[in-house]
């Protein structure tokens, strides 16, 4: 591994420490903090929770230096592991927050905390039965995080590791953020900070001391990880041609029967709980459709007529959009279907019926599976429907010509913006506010910003497709086209925001490091065993 990527990766890990839950908006961000919490967010923590979780803090009769935990030969006492506890408690409460904030923002679900750190965590549960408190929860995963941080730093030690001096320049930094935070808060120094934060049981020393583990063991890890996922094209086009049935691109078609009764309500509105009889018949009525369909499939054409067309056939029972071209194999692995559509000995045609137990009826025709090499890209795309008049079938000139000078008028004012300005969430932000496209019922659209992402060629109308995938197009490029279409008549201002590699190569990428990194990971801890002491169960209380 290169000492710049090194570097850059152990810059990566420290920037975790005091991160606020402002700077950790998008779920991206919360899952690769979920594979990598050693470190978490444990200076950027609001006052009222701090005076808060001291309120919970049980007054501790047990010495802070007893050992409360023995892995491998490594003493940990009862302070040590309330450091490593509340860490990690605050680590999953700011995830938590994380995907909080990216369901109402990007999808628009409200959501809710699960657990309240600010509150007893013994008297929280984690499933309704109430057989696992929070607290029991959050002890038994800080028990395996100290193995995992100890088997780290175990092996950095091993191999001569140790944090450059750019990562204890931050961490220093922080801390000297972290006094200027306490001052203004009237906190008397770090002890009184880490005795309300963590409990009375940690001071500045027991801080210092197991931050320093933290900090080598998750710069030991993010540099190890990153060493191990610098991949060669030979490398990731071996472990395509492992599992190529996954990374291929299928096309088929596709229609569902749903065999859900339809829901009823009483005289007061509450939903009425169908009865088996009526969810056997629901089963029943879609399994005959989708039987229904197979055989107008397969029938034979009279003479002088054309083979059945799925599409048709399936339009009979209302179905439409039945197409489903380039699908990855990954996508479909785990349904029903999925074994189906990539076995080997698939041919075009092949159609099957596929039950999804208790819910409805899969009909799928398979038609061909191929390797597709092809970039895809992203575009933001604003759009100016055309107005047409009530019963026309189409805009006319006139009315077109009002809509260009709508996305013209807009290319004009994205374009009139200062050069650092002129980015691709500042496009984004005028796509909310002007797009004709669909929106949500809180107005937003359904492409957040007028964003599509992995557009494979051909996925598009036609000009559309050919402003996009035009050989001089690069990331930044704003263009107007024109949509002459049924429902879609009108124009497009169109932002060119980047280039993708092939779909299949992104997954595989992915799905590589995805195995060879648990492999490490499962490695790595091989071997340690945590042993507990009875003061173990006053960490965190």
């Amino acid at each position: 591994m290169s000492g710049a990527k090194k570097k850059l990766a152990q810059k990566e890990a420290m920037a975790q420490l005091g991160l606020t839950e402002k700077e950790k908006r998008a779920l991206k961000e919360a899952a690769a903090k979920k594979r990598n919490t050693i470190l978490g967010a444990i200076l950027g923590v609001v006052v009222v929770v701090l005076v808060a979780a001291l309120l919970v803090w049980n007054s501790g009769l047990i010495p802070r230096h007893t050992t409360a935990l023995e892995v491998n030969g490594h003493k940990y006492s009862v302070a040590d592991m309330d450091f490593f506890y509340r860490q990690y408690v605050n680590s999953a409460y700011q995830q938590e927050q994380s995907m909080i904030d990216f369901y109402q923002q990007q999808l628009g679900q409200e959501m809710s905390h699960s657990f309240d750190p600010t509150q007893d965590l013994t008297t929280q549960y984690v499933d309704e039965e109430k057989t696992q408190s929070y607290h029991e929860f959050f002890l038994e995963q800080t028990k395996d995080q100290v193995v995992q941080i100890t088997a780290l730093v175990d092996a950095a030690k091993a191999e001569g590791f140790t944090p450059d001096e750019e990562t204890q320049e931050t961490m220093d930094h922080l801390l000297s953020e972290l006094d200027e935070d306490l001052r203004e808060n009237n906190f008397s120094g770090r002890d009184a900070y880490f005795r309300v934060y963590f409990g009375r049981s940690v001071n500045s020393k027991v801080y210092e001391k197991n931050m320093k583990l933290s900090i080598l063991a998750n710069s030991y890890d993010a540099a190890t990880r990153a060493s191990l996922t610098e991949y060669t094209d030979d490398d990731l086009k071996a472990y395509y041609n492992e599992n190529s049935a996954l990374y291929n691109s299928y096309d088929y078609d596709y229609a569902y029967f749903d065999g859900q009764p339809v829901k009823e309500t009483d005289d007061n509105g509450n939903t009425i709980e169908p009865t088996d009889e009526q969810k056997t018949e629901a089963m029943a009525a879609a399994k005959e459709k989708a039987e229904g369909l197979i055989n107008a499939m397969k029938a034979t054409p009279a003479e002088g007529e054309n083979a059945p067309v799925f599409s048709n056939a399936a339009a009979v029972y209302g179905l439409s959009d039945t197409s489903r071209p380039r699908v990855l194999g990954t996508t479909v692995q785990n349904t029903v279907y999925g074994e189906w559509l990539m076995d080997s000995a698939r041919k075009d045609g092949d159609i099957e019926l596929f039950e999804s137990e208790g819910n409805g009826y899969y009909v799928i025709q398979f038609h061909d599976a191929y390797f597709y090499d092809e970039p895809t890209v992203d575009v933001r795309h604003i759009l100016a429907k055309a107005e047409m008049d009530e019963g026309a079938e189409e805009p006319t000139q006139a009315q077109m010509d009002a809509a260009h000078d709508e996305a013209e008028e807009l290319m004009k004012q994205f374009n009139a913006m200062a050069p650092d300005e002129k980015t691709a969430e500042a496009f984004g932000e005028l796509a909310e506010e002007h797009s004709d496209d669909g929106r949500n019922d809180d107005g937003t659209l359904y492409t957040k910003g007028g964003l599509y992402e992995n557009i494979h060629k051909g996925d598009m109308v036609e000009n559309f497709n050919n402003w996009i995938f035009d050989a001089s197009r690069k990331e930044g490029d704003v263009g107007l086209v024109e949509n002459a279409g049924p429902g879609y008549f009108g124009w497009h201002v169109i932002y060119f925001q980047a280039t993708r590699e092939p779909e299949w190569l992104t997954k595989v990428r992915t799905d590589k490091s995805n195995t060879d990194l648990t492999a490490w990971s499962e490695s790595v801890v091989e071997g340690y065993e945590a042993v507990t002491t009875d003061a173990f169960n006053k960490v965190g209380l």
